[in-house]
C-alpha cells in the first residue's frame, strides 16, 4: 500500500467518522422529550417556567388504617 492511498484511507475513515458524529447529534436533538408546550418551543419562547399543575386538592388526608375493628366471637 503507497503513501498516498494510506492518506485517501485516513481521509475516508474521518470523513464518515465526522457524517456519522452529525447525524447522531441531529437524531439526538430530534428524540429529545420536552415538557413545555410545543407552541412555545417552536416559536423560539421557552423561557418562561413550566405550567403549575391543576388546582385539585383532596378532601381528606391518608389514613394508614386497616379499616373498622371486627366484633370478638362469643
Amino acid at each position: 500500500m503507497t503513501t498516498q492511498t494510506l492518506w485517501i484511507v485516513i481521509a475516508v475513515v474521518v470523513a464518515v467518522l465526522i457524517i456519522a458524529v452529525a447525524a447522531g447529534l441531529v437524531l439526538r436533538r430530534r428524540r429529545r422529550i420536552s415538557l413545555r408546550e410545543a407552541e412555545q418551543v417552536e416559536r423560539g419562547t421557552d423561557t418562561a417556567p413550566p405550567r403549575r399543575g391543576s388546582s385539585y386538592q383532596a378532601g381528606r388526608g391518608i389514613a394508614f388504617s386497616s379499616g373498622a375493628l371486627a366484633e370478638p366471637e362469643a
